[in-house]
């Protein structure tokens, strides 16, 4: 991977973690949401760089506990990295894929909890 890319890419990830972080504070499910988006964002990356299928597939599992998945959820989310690792996605695709993952827990209200 050229060393412009690859900077942008930690840019972008850079970027994305700490909207992430942000988004956590004032509403848990989106920044959740946010951390998920980034780690299946990163797939091509890790595919490019060599990391193992199994690594990235725990990669991207790790933030969905948060959420509580089905074993179906989770095994469209393995699906996924196996179609990402065999060539099926290109960077772009994986962006376009994703860019309204976390739309619906924008508008989410999350009350404060009170004594």
């Amino acid at each position: 991977m050229k060393r412009r890319s690859l900077v942008g890419v930690l840019l972008l990830v850079a970027s994305g973690v700490h909207e992430a972080a942000n988004a956590i504070e004032m509403n848990p499910p989106l920044g959740q949401c946010r951390i998920v988006r980034a780690n299946a964002m990163m797939v091509p990356t890790w595919r490019d760089n060599g990391v193992t299928v199994q690594k990235a597939t725990d990669n991207v599992l790790s933030p969905l506990l948060a959420f509580g998945p089905s074993n179906m959820e989770m095994e469209r989310w393995r699906d996924y990295v196996a179609a990402v690792y065999a060539g099926g996605m290109d960077q772009g695709a994986v962006d376009r894929k994703f860019e309204s993952l976390c739309k619906r827990f924008e508008g989410l209200k999350i009350p404060t909890p009170l004594p």
